[in-house]
């Protein structure tokens, strides 16, 4: 229980940081969420230019491979929830997604970007 949860901590240190470089790099947003729509990508990219380098993250396996990047990328899914401002707003965010490619994270699949 302790190594899982330092192996956490250590994840969280980088991974604000990682999402930037990410994002950056190569970008899968989902903007047609049916049930839950994601806010618009231009608001993601305001979002993540905020982002601290440190920033708690839980982790969770997937549940389909399927997507741009489904079979390439990263087993686990991240979810965070940050409090930014945005758009002259303080708002509660909540982000949820995967890197690829597996074990490289030179790109980010957004699946949720919304309010929390």
């Amino acid at each position: 229980m302790f190594i899982s949860a330092l192996v956490e901590i250590l994840e969280s240190w980088a991974f604000g940081k990682q999402l930037k470089v990410a994002a950056k790099q190569d970008l899968d947003y989902w903007t047609n969420r049916v049930n839950s729509p994601n806010f618009s990508i231009q608001a993601f990219d305001a979002f993540v230019t905020q982002l601290p380098d440190v920033l708690l993250v839980q982790w969770k396996q997937r549940e389909s491979s399927a997507g741009r990047s489904g079979m390439t990328g990263e087993t686990q899914v991240f979810s965070s929830k940050y409090t930014a401002s945005l758009m002259g707003m303080t708002q509660k965010f909540y982000c949820k997604g995967y890197f690829f490619t597996r074990g490289k994270r030179t790109g980010v699949c957004i699946q949720s970007f919304k309010k929390a």
